[in-house]
């Protein structure tokens, strides 16, 4: 009989998982081409903002439609296309593949000299960001406010009190 319980407990469990599982799918990684041109006058990368969710797998095809020489860095994801020695010439393309294993906000950038100035943690001129994941919302206010109009209505609700009292008790 508790063979039977054991063996009743166990199909319970594996059906438990499937239900559970169709109700709450797993994400899977999505395979997310971009492609990007760099561009002359002044130096950009067009687009400049990529975003992805994290684990998508990512490739972007960089295209040089300058008529200098480029390059194409994103250090957290290890992917370098064209060096300071070697850039990317005009008129040619280049193909990075890679996981995007980290949440955040990532910057790509031109690496030859005055391309892309480096202000800190950012980048100018021939930079772009790559968002992995959602970006971080600014704080939600809705509360604050509601607080804010209970106790602005309250306080005029008491000034127009104490104001009819006032006028009341005057002859």
């Amino acid at each position: 009989m508790t063979a039977v319980r054991a063996s009743s407990a166990a199909v319970a469990v594996l059906i438990l998982a499937a239900a559970l599982q169709f109700a709450f799918p797993t994400a899977s990684a999505k395979e997310t081409t971009f492609v990007i041109e760099m561009r002359g006058g002044p130096f950009r990368f067009i687009p400049n903002l990529l975003q992805v969710d994290p684990g998508d797998i990512v490739t972007v095809v960089v295209f040089n439609n300058d008529t200098t020489g480029h390059t194409f860095d994103l250090p957290p994801f290890f992917v370098q296309i064209g060096t300071i020695s070697a850039p990317m010439q005009p008129g040619t393309n280049r193909t990075a593949t890679f996981p995007t294993s980290s949440q955040g906000t990532f910057w790509f950038f031109c690496a030859i000299p005055g391309h892309a100035p480096s202000q800190g943690n950012s980048y100018t001129g021939m930079a772009g960001r790559l968002v992995v994941g959602q970006p971080t919302p600014g704080p939600d206010l809705t509360v604050a406010f509601v607080v804010i109009g209970v106790i602005a209505a309250a306080g005029v609700g008491v000034g127009l009190l104490l104001w009819s009292r006032r006028r009341a008790l005057k002859p």
